[in-house]
């Protein structure tokens, strides 16, 4: 059996700063909404967990603050369109039957860390996350997963991605310093200092017990004189494993999905894409969609055209659909004066059809080049991108319909 922990604090976080510029028509900011919502699918589609829990920070300080008042006072107030968007994110947990957890005075890495005791003897435990400081809880059947770059942590990745195990981790964050929590470390004493000092000697206080054991005098100055204050970040970043909450394995048991309340929720927020996948609970009829192949065809006004160079291309009108896989022809529609075209990214589309002897007479209106204007301090280019951020819905890449390597289908023949 497998528990997933997610830590849901920080991945509301990352959720919100992975993409921006996705909203409702009305103006509503969607962006952390959606991308934890299609993070969660993932976890439930692939993973079929039986047992979950979504893990919240307090909301007011916790005993941190009340070590070091300065813990994480460099933090900015959460961005208001992130706030507006949590009751949203809460209401999408609650409805996929995700049980979501919070202790006052705890963050959600105590709580996680205590779970991940309690239950590694009974069940592999997952924690789903990208936070550095929860790497120290792998190991004994406790893994690290970041779903983000789907990356999955054992001790031996944990070495690998940091320079120590994971029983290390708050030595290294204690000596190194962590400005995300405003952990000053020792000064003079960056990543790869602290790990020459732990591969060397060990631990903090063996360090702190055998100064005359480190090699470099640099290291051995700097160590004495920033002891207090690594003795002080340890105790800031090491996790409280044994915090009292009255939490049993059935208590993380997933619930089931609510599809109605899912239905509302993203009704509201106008995931269509993500309304369609809930499938007939969700009360939306299957549309369908049909092409008819005709490369030579008396198609005229405005159409919306997409093309893949050297496959083929696809023309929709309003009325039908039409494909085109004869490379000799699929660029014809951008020779029509009398045509408007709406197209994702026309100068590639231009030098293609330059290349078959096809002169571009058609208007064009090009979706990329509008993303640009609308937002010329985005990086969201991509027609999927674009299509996920303006009308919630998934479009599959090219790579996602042929595949990639030596295993990729091909459209010809």
């Amino acid at each position: 059996m497998e528990i997933y922990l997610l830590d849901g604090s920080s991945y509301i976080y990352r959720a919100f700063y992975a993409m921006r510029g996705l909203s409702t028509s009305r103006g509503l900011p969607t962006n952390a909404v959606y991308i934890l919502t299609r993070m969660l699918f993932k976890i439930l589609k692939e993973k079929a967990p039986t047992h979950m829990a979504f893990v919240l920070d307090s909301r007011g300080p916790t005993l941190r603050h009340l070590v070091y008042k300065e813990y994480k006072a460099t933090r900015l107030k959460m961005p208001e369109d992130l706030e507006i968007q949590f009751p949203y994110i809460l209401k999408i947990v609650h409805a996929l039957g995700i049980p979501v957890l919070q202790k006052e005075g705890y963050e959600a890495d105590d709580i996680i860390a205590t779970l991940a005791r309690r239950f590694r003897d009974r069940a592999y435990v997952i924690i789903v996350s990208g936070d550095k400081d929860l790497m120290q809880l792998v190991g004994q059947g406790v893994y690290v997963w970041d779903t983000m770059k789907d990356r999955f942590y054992d001790a031996d990745a944990v070495k690998d991605k940091f320079g120590v195990y994971p029983e290390y981790i708050p030595d290294l964050l204690a000596i190194m310093g962590d400005s995300s929590d405003n952990i000053p470390g020792v000064g003079g004493i960056g990543p790869k200092g602290a790990i020459t000092l732990i591969n060397e000697v060990g631990h903090l206080d063996e360090i702190l017990k055998g100064l005359d054991r480190i090699k470099q005098d640099r290291l051995k100055g700097l160590m004495k004189e920033g002891s207090a204050n690594a003795l002080s970040g340890l105790e800031l970043v090491r996790l409280d494993r044994d915090i009292e909450i009255d939490i049993e394995l059935d208590d993380l048991k997933l619930k089931g999905e609510d599809i109605k309340s899912l239905a509302d929720v993203f009704r509201e927020l106008e995931f269509k894409e993500l309304l369609r996948e809930l499938g007939p609970g969700a009360g939306l009829k299957d549309t369908g969609v049909n092409f008819k192949y005709a490369c030579e065809s008396d198609v005229h006004g405005s159409v919306g055209m997409f093309i893949l160079p050297g496959l083929g291309s696809a023309l929709n009108n309003g009325e039908e659909n039409l494909a085109c896989l004869d490379l000799t022809k699929y660029l014809l529609p951008l020779g029509k004066m009398d045509m408007d075209i709406t197209i994702h990214d026309s100068k590639q589309a231009i030098v293609e059809a330059e290349k078959i002897g096809v002169k571009t007479r058609a208007r064009l209106f090009d979706t990329m080049i509008s993303s640009y204007c609308c937002d010329a301090t985005s990086n969201v280019t991509r027609i999927e991108d674009l299509s996920r951020a303006y009308l919630g819905i998934d479009l599959d890449s090219k790579r996602d319909v042929l595949g990639s390597g030596k295993n990729a289908r091909s459209l010809k023949g």
